[in-house]
């Protein structure tokens, strides 16, 4: 285990209660089990944010983790489509979703537990506004504070033989739109079962452009994708009038391009 994880025993010492905020992803996951073994099951819960951009299977995964961790699980149901900054989808809407979502969270939550999540020090040389509402509020961050990688966090799942080890990134499906787009649930969960076509290709993305579906994928499979017929009626049965193949690949962040 990399010793910088010891820098969170320190950071934590002083909190016997611990709400981790998670996803199911792999840095909510390794923080999850990391505070188990440092403060014991019983004094931590996971705390999952139902929202419409999180998928089913997601959600499932959640309760999965939690149960195999032996961890209190909560699933608090939050209507993030009640933001408008993230139903049209501004710049900014990242703040204004995690400030939303965490309040939610404090709100709802035994005061005596002290609240973190997973992000994590790579994280912070990316456009992240909602760190903004994570600082304002007083949610602490142990990887980005500690200065713990991606890379270290994948090494960490990867010696404890956490299910999560080689599970792509997967941010929130807003970032499947293009910016000052009207979002819907409709379309969010459109996007969604497009996506989900799209596993069998690897790591990829399907960025909706209004009526335009762009497929981000690994340019090993371009040959592959392109006589993918089946594919690519699947997309347009979905509704989307165009079907186009970004020719730089998948491309993490894409939509940040032009800030």
């Amino acid at each position: 285990m990399n010793i910088n994880f010891k820098k969170i025993d320190e950071l934590l010492k002083n909190q016997p209660k611990i709400a981790v905020a998670f996803s199911g992803g792999v840095d909510s996951t390794v923080l999850l089990h990391y505070i188990i073994s440092i403060k014991g099951a019983e004094n931590v819960i996971a705390l999952t944010a139902h929202t419409v951009l999180l998928t089913t299977e997601e959600i499932a995964q959640t309760a999965e983790i939690a149960k195999e961790f032996g961890v209190e699980h909560i699933l608090l149901p939050v209507d993030v489509l009640k933001i408008e900054q993230l139903r049209n989808n501004h710049k900014d809407r990242c703040y204004h979703c995690k400030k939303f979502i965490f309040n939610t969270i404090i709100d709802n939550i035994n005061k005596e537990y002290y609240i973190v999540e997973g992000t994590n020090f790579d994280d912070l040389d990316a456009y992240r506004p909602g760190y903004s509402a994570l600082q304002e509020l007083e949610i602490i961050s142990p990887f980005a504070i500690c200065k713990i990688t991606k890379k270290e966090i994948r090494e960490y799942a990867e010696i404890n033989n956490l299910s999560v080890a080689q599970k792509p990134s997967t941010p929130c499906f807003a970032t499947r739109f293009e910016y000052n787009s009207h979002i819907s649930e409709k379309e969010i969960i459109r996007a969604q079962k497009g996506e989900e076509l799209l596993k069998k290709y690897g790591q990829s993305r399907l960025r909706i452009h209004g009526k335009i579906a762009r497929i981000e994928i690994d340019q090993q499979y371009f040959s592959q994708i392109i006589h993918d017929f089946e594919l690519i009626k699947s997309l347009r049965d979905l509704g989307y009038l165009y079907v186009t193949l970004d020719l730089e690949g998948f491309l993490s962040g894409s939509m940040d391009k032009n800030i």
